[in-house]
């Protein structure tokens, strides 16, 4: 697992103050590298998120937390208020206000976050070129898992928060875990293995009519006649 820093500093919305990054990852934390001002896929990421809270059973708030940071060292407070606004009403209630930061920060503090996760820009006038990715983390900063694209499910949001939560899957839930699900590195998500289950099941029945039929011979030869 990569490690972000903690020792960065970014500023606080209310009141406005700075504080060390590690003071807001308190435990499993999804981390949203974007900036404000994009006309293009930054506002599709938060809006995946908050959208997908809706069908999450954990919190924002409770059971994990999410940071979205601007990598644009122009945009403010003001910026971060506006975004604030618009996602935490896009969720429906399932983001608190402290459940959802929106920070800004100066250019050495971001590039020492983003070279710390291997995530790295390019402006281009007034927008930038960049991955579309986001960050699942524990509470020591350490990433567990990258979940890419802009429409998340429930199931993957889900699954990153338990890693981060434990650092890895319980045992018991990994196996179960690892024989039902993989993580699929080229379509950035968790795969059904439906093969293997299926087969599994089938196997399963087979055994269990076989089993009916030697104990249903017997119990019929065990009859008095």
């Amino acid at each position: 697992m990569q490690s972000l820093s903690i020792s960065v500093s970014l500023p606080y919305l209310f009141p406005m103050k700075t504080r060390a990054l590690g003071d807001w990852i308190e435990g499993p934390t999804l981390i949203l590298p974007i900036y404000y001002r994009c006309r293009h896929v930054c506002n599709q990421i938060q809006m995946g998120i908050a959208t997908v809270l809706e069908d999450m059973q954990w919190k924002a708030g409770q059971q994990f937390r999410i940071l979205s940071l601007s990598f644009d060292a122009q945009e403010g407070p003001q910026d971060a208020r506006r975004a604030r606004a618009t996602f935490l009403a896009a969720s429906g209630g399932q983001a608190d206000e402290r459940g959802w930061e929106f920070l800004t920060a100066d250019q050495a503090s971001i590039d020492a976050v983003l070279d710390a996760a291997g995530y790295s820009y390019i402006a281009q006038g007034e927008d930038f070129l960049h991955p579309v990715v986001i960050f699942a983390v524990t509470g020591e900063g350490k990433i567990v898992r990258y979940l890419h694209g802009t429409n998340f499910l429930a199931m993957d949001v889900t699954m990153a928060m338990a890693e981060a939560r434990d650092g890895r899957v319980g045992r018991t839930i990994q196996k179960v875990l690892a024989f039902c699900f993989s993580y699929d590195p080229s379509g950035q998500r968790y795969v059904f293995n439906i093969l293997r289950v299926s087969a599994l099941a089938v196997l399963g029945g087979a055994l269990a009519l076989l089993l009916f039929l030697l104990l249903g011979g017997k119990s019929r030869s065990s009859t008095p006649r």
